[in-house]
């Protein structure tokens, strides 16, 4: 499945992604190949930012507040790509914490491994709406990690970084370990395009190429 990505700095950028989807709904829906909305929610956390002079994205709040203006009421698939170090993962938590969750939408958030166990905690807490996987960056893959059936997240280009394309020796990696572990479900986020193959258990992130031709 194709996912559109909504990495934003302003709210006025995401509302005109979320203008985009609302005009070429039916296409995205025969993108898809399912009724329901999934989209890709990239957060570049302020410490992960800092640590790496890059722009901070639009916060978890904002971001939610403003998808909920229009969705708040129809079903819905996030997965949530939260780009930090201890302190963002911390913050996000206990935003999650206190967060009101959509008995209408489901949310997978995708944290750094270290993190996943305090993760999977709060995802029990907070309800079956909630599931938790987790993302790797370039180069990081810990194969015998995806022995286990879990969601995973792996970056094909450095995440943080602008400007990046996506490297065939990358891509077809990317492509092979997703076919090596079917017990596994694999997000690819990083310089894809909306007409990539892959199979039943793996989702393609696009931001670029997605935004580009959804609305020509």
């Amino acid at each position: 499945m194709i996912l559109p990505s909504l990495l934003e700095y302003s709210i006025e950028a995401l509302k005109a992604k979320l203008k985009i989807i609302i005009k070429n709904r039916k296409l995205i829906r025969t993108l898809q190949g399912q009724d329901d909305l999934n989209l890709h929610l990239d957060f570049v956390l302020p410490q992960f930012a800092k640590d790496r002079s890059i722009m901070t994205s639009l916060g978890l709040s904002t971001t939610f507040k403003t998808i909920e203006q229009i969705y708040k009421n129809q079903n819905l698939y996030l997965s949530v790509h939260l780009m930090g170090e201890i302190e963002d993962l911390f913050s996000a938590y206990t935003y999650f914490e206190n967060l009101k969750i959509n008995p209408y939408w489901n949310y997978l958030i995708l944290v750094p491994e270290k993190y996943l166990n305090s993760w999977k905690k709060l995802g029990k807490k907070l309800g079956k709406n909630i599931i938790v996987g987790c993302w790797y960056d370039l180069n990081e893959w810990p194969e015998k990690f995806f022995t286990q059936k879990r969601m995973n997240l792996l970056m094909t280009v450095v995440a943080g970084k602008s400007g990046q394309k996506l490297q065939k020796s990358t891509r077809d990696e990317a492509l092979k370990m997703s076919e090596k572990y079917p017990n596994s479900h694999f997000i690819l986020d990083g310089g894809w395009k909306t007409d990539a193959k892959c199979g039943y258990n793996t989702d393609i992130v696009s931001y670029t190429d997605f935004w580009k031709n959804i609305d020509k």
